[in-house]
């Protein structure tokens, strides 16, 4: 017991030596974890939209979304970048302004956008028109917010295969280069946020380029070609993330452009499509880039996130988020609408004797602007009616109406019109393409003529082309034709009939159309590779060069127009809606009929197999001379 008692003081010590060092190894291990070897964590959080189209009425909620957005990933963490895919322009009333006031530049100036890319309907004016508007952004407070009256930063432009032709004859490319240098035009740019630097680079796709209205007036490069010179020039520069700002689509998915980048070039890390206003709610993956879409007239923000981890380079979340329609406007964004909006009112009102916002009918459900499975569309077909309209009332005197074609493409069909009351602004919105020629919102009509040989390839173009790019798909209003898809390309349609008789390959027929459409005809010749080749004509069969001057419809005092005007297939389709226009349907419907059959290549193999055999027998009996 003696020896018991002498040592315990030293159990003691040793006990509470002991519990010490355990409590203390378990407060390192509860209370302090920042002593653990973590990875180090970096991130850049992309907004992006695409596909504006002079979305005026919505720039106060979307800018102050945008602002909101970029704040919260801020106080997050995160580094922040905002991009546009193009086609910032042309699209609503609002656009009339678009050279003299800048609006649409000066919006993403207001939203704090850093870098946007060309899209096809920026150079619906031409280029002399685009160059005055980046200009005019910086007269007459144009470079000033409007409630702060702070300077803007203006996004740099990042296209990278284009560029102005200075071998063109005219001022136009002359203007367009100037203009590239003032606004400090880059083929990509290297963003250094929240530690990572990005690189960012914008192409301006093959079909976009062909259906603008300066294909053949600009230096044009394949995207593809381009993006694989531009990324090793971005990684040169220490880029770890490399972006594309491609107006080029994806909707074809594997056959898209954008695929076609994608898997050509597997360095880029996100393409962030554009052009035929698609709604990617998941990525398009294509390898281990990831192809994303946020829709079209700033209704969708997109939001990606770029992540560094413990030295691996990963794409992190990715969303689609609708912008709030009550969220509180942006007051710079808003006096920008409200000056804007005081400009198409006194406008609109001298040039139509009303109000943009003036109702004119009314419908029950929305009219569709989708082609079905039958090829049938019913706003299209809708609008060739009215169009047809037009050019009867106006042009009856010097017009066969048993001869007379009405043809709307698919894609001059920006939005469907929606339930419930229609306004001339609704009209407008749903066909806002294009100008006339004094400028005017609207792509003017067109009235020439076509061979029934020319009116046929048409028709061929519409069996075969259409199937690979629905914007081309035509809608037709005294046409009808039949076709067997089971033939080969262009060589499919069997019989055409216009109103109701059948085809005179050598006759004159009178077709009604938009310029836009009737500019790019010559289309068909090229995605055919010369089968189709179309020719508009006058009167007399003669081509037509300038069609524009010579083929234009003017209106007159009887409801159309006072001054003599350009008559736009917007305007068209108004008058026809708020007079309550009734036609005879073209029957029968849809305007095409597939009767698909395999008969065709039967009775070719049965041919052949005679021809075969004849030419055996033939062989048999010279030898049996012999």
């Amino acid at each position: 017991m003696n020896r018991f008692y002498k040592f315990l003081p030293m159990l003691a010590i040793a006990a509470f030596s002991f519990t010490g060092i355990f409590a203390q190894n378990s407060a390192d291990k509860a209370y302090k974890p920042d002593m653990m070897p973590k990875p180090e964590v970096k991130a850049v959080r992309v907004l992006f939209t695409a596909d504006l189209h002079s979305c005026a009425e919505k720039y106060p909620a979307l800018t102050a979304f945008i602002k909101q957005e970029r704040k919260a990933a801020e106080d997050g963490g995160f580094g922040v970048i905002t991009l546009d895919g193009g086609d910032m322009a042309f699209g609503s009333l609002y656009s009339a302004f678009f050279e003299i006031d800048a609006t649409e530049y000066r919006q993403l100036a207001l939203a704090g956008y850093d870098a946007f890319v060309f899209g096809n309907h920026d150079f619906d004016l031409g280029l002399t028109s685009l160059a005055y508007m980046f200009y005019n952004r910086a007269v007459k407070g144009n470079f000033e917010n409007p409630a702060t009256k702070e300077k803007l930063l203006f996004p740099i432009n990042i296209t990278a295969n284009i560029d102005a032709d200075l071998n063109a004859s005219g001022d136009d490319s002359k203007n367009f280069a100037n203009a590239l240098k003032f606004i400090n035009h880059q083929p990509y740019v290297i963003l250094e946020r929240g530690g990572l630097k990005i690189g960012v680079f914008g192409l301006l796709g093959q079909n976009a380029y062909e259906t603008s209205m300066v294909s053949g007036k600009i230096l044009y490069e394949d995207p593809v070609e381009t993006a694989k010179k531009v990324i090793p020039m971005m990684r040169a520069k220490g880029a770890e993330f490399i972006v594309a700002l491609s107006h080029s689509g994806a909707m074809a998915r594997e056959d898209s452009e954008d695929a076609r980048l994608a898997r050509e070039c597997p360095e880029i890390n996100v393409i962030i499509s554009a052009h035929d206003h698609e709604a990617l709610f998941q990525p398009f993956m294509v390898g281990n880039t990831a192809i994303v879409s946020a829709g079209a007239n700033g209704s969708l923000l997109g939001e990606i996130d770029l992540v560094k981890k413990a030295g691996k380079y990963i794409i992190g979340q990715y969303e689609l988020k609708t912008v709030p329609e009550d969220i509180a406007p942006d007051k710079g964004a808003q006096m920008l609408l409200d000056a804007l909006k005081d400009k198409v009112l006194d406008q609109f009102g001298k040039r139509f004797h009303s109000s943009p916002f003036d109702i004119i009918d009314s419908i029950a459900a929305p009219l569709s602007v989708t082609t079905d499975s039958k090829g049938f569309n019913p706003m299209g077909y809708d609008v060739a009616k009215a169009i047809f309209n037009c050019a009867y009332f106006l042009k009856m005197a010097q017009v066969d109406t048993s001869t007379l074609v009405a043809i709307v493409p698919d894609g001059v069909l920006r939005q469907q019109i929606p339930a419930g009351k229609i306004t001339y602004s609704d009209v407008f919105n749903s066909l806002s393409l294009g100008r006339d020629s004094r400028k005017n919102p609207g792509s003017q009509l067109i009235l020439c003529y076509l061979t029934g040989s020319d009116l046929k390839k048409v028709c061929e173009f519409n069996a075969s082309s259409a199937i690979d790019n629905p914007d081309t798909h035509i809608s037709f209003y005294g046409l009808n034709y039949t076709y067997n898809s089971a033939m080969p390309k262009f060589f499919r349609v069997n019989d055409v009939y216009v109103h109701g008789k059948k085809l005179d390959k050598s006759a004159l027929y009178c077709v009604v159309t938009d310029f836009y459409t009737a500019s790019n005809i010559s289309l068909a010749g090229s995605k055919s590779h010369g089968l189709l080749s179309i020719e508009p004509r006058d009167p007399n069969g003669k081509e037509i060069l300038d069609i524009e001057r010579k083929c234009s419809i003017h209106g007159n005092e009887q409801g159309w127009f006072l001054d003599n005007a350009d008559i736009s297939e917007w305007y068209a389709y108004a008058v026809y809606l708020r007079d309550k226009v009734i036609l005879p349907d073209s029957y029968p419907l849809p305007n095409a009929a597939d009767n698909r059959s395999n008969t065709p290549y039967l009775l070719g193999g049965a041919v052949c197999l005679l021809i075969l055999l004849a030419i055996i027998f033939g062989i048999k009996a010279i030898r049996k001379k012999k």
